[in-house]
């Protein structure tokens, strides 16, 4: 059976003019399945009662086709509201001219399907306020709503759904199940209903039989408590019969009688009210605020344009609702005011309108090369030098499209045969044929990441440091595809730049898929040990497979490494002995070589010394891992053997980490512990064991920057072939220890006020590549325990970088590092209740910068029980459980539960004023978010006060010019909103301004946070006329926004403001804004499924309450 809505009674008499009939809906209870849909005589509770027939009124059925069984899911239940709006609309909106009050009565859980129709009305309340309107009183009958607390709650709701489904019933105990069911219950609660209720709960008399389907001895599941719904004019009556014969007009039943007087007293009602005066908001059964409710920016209503074209609804007819607030009363500014700010950090400054157009001078020639340099002794091949400049060199008058065109060539091959000492060669033999070079390290994400900031730093598109890497990314990719020599504008006959990169030690093509140029005047070179990197499958069909040395080459160049006389037959003899059994391998070869002038040997006493069998066996190829099936000939392990047993250990620390950039000062930090190895513990030891492993060749040192680099065959030999077995665990906790000590901690909750700092991003993203290397290496590491509980320090660092990882907006990062740090965490005994709250913690956070609240909700609740449990354990309230409330408080704003979410940032600002070393900015986080939920509240000059006090609470510790944190931004942009509602639009115009700088300045411009600021700032500069600086800061958020697809509600916005502005521009813009109303009702159908729309009939009203109020 599908889902129906139909008339079972209709009693029409003669009213007063105006007044309709009144309309009563009866939403079924649920069932176990298609056959078990029962009737329990609802037609004949309407048409055989005669103290009904006194009302004129129509009677609805509505009867839904989502059955309770051993799958059922609370969502889909809850779905079904959109199809009984959907369904309802017609009946309250078949006469403008004549009110029809409306009144629901639920029977059990088909109240649920009422509560969630409400909600969700609201939220569309452009669609639904006829609806809203005629809502006159509601009868709940035996239908359930939050106990005293979760336990409760799960307890009653699972002797419920037993009544069903056995497994339905005990799926009920389940926070991930309940959440749905909770989340409806506390959203019907926040809507303020205030019309008549009538809450019917059952009892003694109407237990075991109030239906066929709950006739098992239990305990009262909707007693009194479980039945009241908290609203202002609730009334709660207890159910005197079964449900059954409450139906039968027959049968005496108090309770039938009083549900009839309810009824014919909400009609009485309805009617007085028809009579009143006025009819503000606030006599709406629906709590529904102003249809001027703001959302992030100024409306683009009023602005003066040069285009009166207008769509089939004109722009001219609308109401501005969705971003100009109402006006103040007239002893409060209003627009053009130019409201003074209390506060002298309140100045006007300049437009942020340059985010896309401020010029920036370009810093040419920019040659990203350091830490390489080039190699001297390096055995050049000709052969290859020559493709390389054929499909990698431009001419500059060359007016081909080849010359205009990306060029790339790949450089494949095992590893030791010299492709990235080629690829440098090449890069600095033809420098000067370039205007910018870059080479980048490109075996991991994060690695490239770092470099792309570094890149972008030096040649000038970006001043900030601590700038987010994504935007970074971005903004060379910009550059890469119009590398213009000043950006963004210049004169039509502007230069532009030639440039080449180069990607070295691709392995994986995938991790390039983010960084890879897609066009411009450029060259690109890729090494790989990946032998299908040549062909189209990647990075297109120009490529050469390095092969080995030929014996010939081989030999020359043995000759004049060593410096021995070409025209000596011994060295002859003994540089092809040496050639042949290293098979050509010019990285053997170097090292060889590098062996004999540390031991100060010739090439014919190297080769007595190890001419005999056994040693000569050494030379034979041997099998690191399994390389794609290739015999590596390694000189390292004439190296390798050769070394005192301390370097050696130094070694196996540096195989553990990035072999590309490793720090010294990593290498230096003193270790927490005492390990069996003997590792240096001093700066003078470290430099004594480094030392071989310099003149072997074995390790690189850019003196410069004082970082290691390690050919990966060298550390993979190492790992293989001399570091024991049994020693692999203790180099993993050493390399840990090191990693730990100079990682900036930041989620270690052990006070208030430490998080959000971004002055710690850099060396956090120095550091990330070697944690990602860890992680990599934990598999080997964990094959050698039998309980991860050793690994706890290693947790906590994942879990930092995880929380590092979010703070910069890389989520995809953060999961694999979570679950493995929750993994170690439960085989920790005694259970680590801190830092599982801590990871719980993590988790929410990541989903709700991903906007989802319901989610975030179910991991900070558990986060919180955690830190709860910590509590217990340690007998005083802990800054962890501070946060966790305040987490939970986050997820209830964010699912727009703002009441209920007040209550948990006002018990953890109690908290915090509890701890030890309380200070008034503790407080910040919490009051912040308590003035966002006032905005969302509607309750504009309480959110203002607040916020204005969270900023005095930052500038008096911190300054009015502090970037160590973005979050003095989200209290100006949430300010601005909260003064745009009141009227006051210049101040809101600074406010929201000085959000937009400090975001850039802190975490760049392709953050979440920066995109609603943009918008923001775009709405107050087309309010001022200045519309290209608009297009530019809209044109900024679209892209953010792009990257971020689960923020639908702000791409639906945006791309609605941008068709708007479009259309005042005359002509030839106006026709792009179909295309762009287009988008936005994609994005809205996306929003609202159940209700489809499309572009040429949009409204502003539909955008009412959508995007974002807060940032964090």
């Amino acid at each position: 059976m599908s889902s129906s809505l139909r008339i079972i009674y209709n009693k029409q008499r003669s009213q007063a003019p105006g007044f309709g009939l009144l309309l009563v809906v009866y939403v079924k209870n649920a069932t176990p399945n298609r056959e078990d849909d029962y009737n329990c005589d609802v037609d004949k509770f309407f048409q055989g009662s005669e103290e009904f027939s006194t009302i004129n009124c129509q009677t609805l059925l509505y009867q839904y086709s989502t059955y309770v069984n051993d799958t059922f899911r609370w969502q889909d239940l809850l779905d079904t509201s959109f199809d009984l709006l959907e369904q309802l609309l017609p009946f309250c909106t078949a006469s403008k001219d004549v009110a029809r009050p409306l009144v629901f009565i639920s029977e059990g859980l088909g109240g649920l399907v009422i509560k969630q129709a409400l909600w969700n009305a609201r939220k569309q309340l452009y669609r639904y306020r006829d609806f809203l309107e005629q809502v006159s009183g509601i009868v709940f009958l035996i239908t359930p709503h939050c106990g005293k607390n979760e336990v409760e709650t799960a307890t009653k709701l699972g002797v419920i759904l037993r009544q069903y489904s056995k497994a339905a019933g005990q799926k009920a105990v389940s926070q991930d199940f309940l959440k749905p069911y909770e989340i409806c219950a506390h959203r019907f609660e926040e809507l303020g209903l205030n019309c008549p209720i009538l809450s019917i709960y059952e009892t003694e008399s109407s237990r075991y039989r109030s239906s066929r389907l709950m006739n098992r001895k239990s305990i009262l599941a909707v007693d009194d408590a479980f039945a009241t719904t908290h609203c202002e004019k609730e009334r709660l009556l207890g159910l005197d019969v079964p449900l059954k014969q409450l139906m039968d007009p027959d049968a005496p039943s108090q309770t039938r009688r009083q549900i009839i007087g309810f009824i014919q007293e909400l009609h009485g009602m309805a009617q007085a009210r028809l009579h009143e005066s006025s009819q503000e908001s606030s006599s709406y059964p629906v709590r529904i605020p102003s249809m001027k409710t703001p959302t992030p920016a100024p409306s683009l209503a009023g602005i003066q344009t040069s285009s009166d074209s207008s769509r089939k609804q004109s722009t001219s007819t609308r109401d501005p609702v969705l971003l100009t607030p109402p006006p103040r009363d007239s002893s409060t500014p209003v627009s053009g005011s130019g409201g003074t700010a209390s506060s002298s950090s309140f100045q006007l400054v300049e437009s942020i309108a340059g985010l896309a157009v401020e010029p920036r001078r370009i810093k040419l020639p920019c040659y990203f090369t350091k830490p390489h340099a080039r190699n001297r002794t390096f055995f050049l091949r000709p052969d290859v030098m020559s493709l390389l400049e054929a499909h990698l060199l431009v001419s500059a008058d060359d007016p081909s499209s080849f010359a205009r065109s990306l060029k790339t060539f790949v450089l494949c091959g095992i590893g030791g045969l010299g492709k990235t000492e080629m690829a440098i060669e090449f890069v600095f033999s033809y420098m000067k044929s370039f205007d910018a070079v870059f080479i980048f390290h490109a075996d991991q994400a994060s690695t490239l990441a770092e470099e792309f900031s570094r890149a972008a730093m030096q040649l000038g598109l970006q001043q900030n440091s601590g700038a987010d890497p994504q935007d970074n990314r971005e903004l060379l990719k910009e550059w890469f595809a119009d590398p213009r020599i000043d950006l963004p504008q210049g004169p039509s006959n502007q230069q532009f730049a030639k440039w080449l990169i180069l990607f070295d030690n691709v392995d994986d093509p995938d991790v390039l898929t983010q960084y890879w140029p897609t066009a411009g005047i450029g060259s690109v070179l890729v090494t790989t040990r990946n032998p299908m990197a040549k062909t189209d499958f990647f990075f297109g069909e120009v490529g050469h497979e390095l092969q080995t040395l030929s014996i010939k080459e081989s030999v020359l160049w043995i000759l004049q490494l060593s410096e021995a006389d070409s025209k000596d037959r011994n060295s002859l003899n003994a540089a092809e002995m040496i050639a042949t059994k290293l098979d050509g391998l010019p990285l053997a070869i170097v090292q060889i070589i590098s062996i004999m002038r540390m031991r100060q040997l010739k090439l014919t006493e190297f080769v007595k010394l190890y001419e005999s069998e056994t040693e000569l066996a050494e030379l034979q190829p041997i099998r690191v891992g399994n390389a794609r099936g290739y015999e590596h000939s390694l000189a390292s392990v004439w190296a390798l053997e050769n070394l005192e047993p301390r370097p050696l250990v130094l070694l196996g620390v540096i195989s553990m980490l990035d072999p590309d950039r490793i720090q010294e000062s990593i290498l230096k930090s003193p270790l927490q512990k005492t390990y069996g190895l003997q590792y240096p513990l001093d700066p003078r030891e470290y430099h004594v064991d480094l030392t071989p492993l310099l003149q072997s060749s074995l390790v690189h040192r850019n003196s410069d920057n004082a970082e290691l680099s390690i050919h990966r065959l060298v550390t993979d030999v190492a790992r293989e072939n001399f570091l024991k077995k049994s020693e692999f665990l203790e180099y993993f906790h050493i390399a840990v220890d090191l990693v730990a000590n100079n990682w900036p901690f930041n989620r270690v909750r052990t006070k208030i006020g430490g998080l959000h700092n971004v002055t710690r991003w850099d060396k956090c993203a120095n550091l990330y590549p070697h944690i990602e290397r860890l992680f990599k290496r934990f598999n080997l590491a964990r094959k050698h325990v039998q309980s991860l509980a050793q690994f706890e320090r290693f947790a906590l660092l994942i879990q930092e970088a995880a929380w590092y990882q979010t703070e910069r907006g890389n989520f995809e990062s953060c999961d694999p590092l979570l679950n493995l740090a929750e993994e170690i965490y439960s085989q920790i005994e005694p259970q680590s209740f801190d830092e599982l709250s801590a990871l719980s913690s993590t988790r929410a956070a990541i989903l709700r910068y991903k906007d989802n609240g319901e989610e975030a909700l179910f991991h900070d609740e558990k986060s919180l029980q955690l830190a709860k449990e910590a509590c217990l354990h340690s007998g005083e309230p802990s800054a962890d459980l501070s946060y966790a409330l305040h987490g939970v408080g986050c997820a209830l704003k964010l699912c727009k539960l703002y009441t209920k979410a007040i209550q948990y940032f006002e018990q953890a600002i109690v908290i915090r004023k509890s701890l030890p070393g309380y200070q008034p900015i503790h407080e910040y986080g919490c009051i912040y978010q308590i003035g966002i939920c006032q905005f969302g509240l509607a309750q504009f000059k309480d959110s203002e006060i607040t916020l204005r006090q969270t900023i005095a609470l930052w500038e008096s510790v911190k300054g009015s010019h502090d970037l160590s944190s973005f979050r003095p931004a989200p209290s100006y942009f949430t300010l601005g909103h909260a003064l745009a509602s009141q009227g006051v639009l210049d101040e809101s115009f600074q406010c929201h301004d000085r959000a937009l700088k400090h975001l850039l300045a802190t975490v760049g411009h392709l953050h979440i946070f920066t995109a609603p600021a943009c918008v923001s700032v775009a709405g107050h500069l087309l309010r001022r006329g200045e519309t290209r600086e608009a297009q530019n800061l809209f044109d900024q958020a679209i892209r953010i926004y792009q990257k971020h697809p689960v923020y639908v509600e702000d791409l639906a916005m945006v791309h609605f403001l941008y068709g708007q502005m479009l259309e005042r521009q005359g002509a030839t813009a106006a026709a792009g804004a179909p295309v762009m109303f287009e988008r936005a009702a994609y994005y809205l159908n996306q929003i609202y499924p159940h209700s489809k729309r499309d572009g040429r009939h949009l409204r502003e009203e539909e955008f009412s309450g959508l995007g974002t109020i807060g940032l964090g």
